[in-house]
């Protein structure tokens, strides 16, 4: 199941105590609903143009491991949780995709989540090549490869 969101807004400006924002939901490529918090500390409000498609999402939510550290154990997984997840990594992805245009990420075994190494060359197969000679096994990732097509 490819659950992906698009079309994302987020207002900081208006957010009081969670994220205010908005977004479209795709199943498997196909638009199925949309989002939105208003920011107030209240769960996500969901518009289902596929009901059937909303309830699937949500009964594979609650199969997926919490998404951070920074909930307690116990906490159940859900809907709500799962799209925070996926707005986090939009917004992640948003960031690098930037840098990437005119720099090389990449990340090395041992490295904490988000740490990476920043090369001011532009991504190319001879960095890879220079990466991968220099690094090894350690190479874990080059940030760069989420984005070529």
């Amino acid at each position: 199941m490819n659950v992906t969101l698009k079309s994302v807004k987020i207002h900081p400006d208006m957010s009081e105590e969670t994220n205010c924002f908005s977004a479209t939901i795709y199943l498997d490529n196909k638009r199925v609903g949309t989002v939105r918090n208003s920011g107030r500390g209240g769960c996500n409000d969901y518009h289902w143009e596929k009901p059937e498609a909303g309830r699937q999402i949500e009964e594979f939510a609650k199969t997926l491991p919490l998404p951070s550290e920074y909930f307690s154990e116990g906490l159940p997984m859900d809907i709500d949780l799962f799209i925070d997840d996926l707005m986090e990594k939009h917004e992640e992805n948003k960031q690098y995709k930037r840098s990437c245009k005119t720099k090389t990420l990449f990340r090395l075994e041992g490295q904490e989540k988000g740490v990476y190494y920043e090369i001011k060359i532009p991504y190319s197969t001879q960095v890879k090549l220079k990466l991968q000679e220099k690094h090894g096994d350690k190479l874990v990732e080059i940030i760069n490869e989420r984005f070529v097509a």
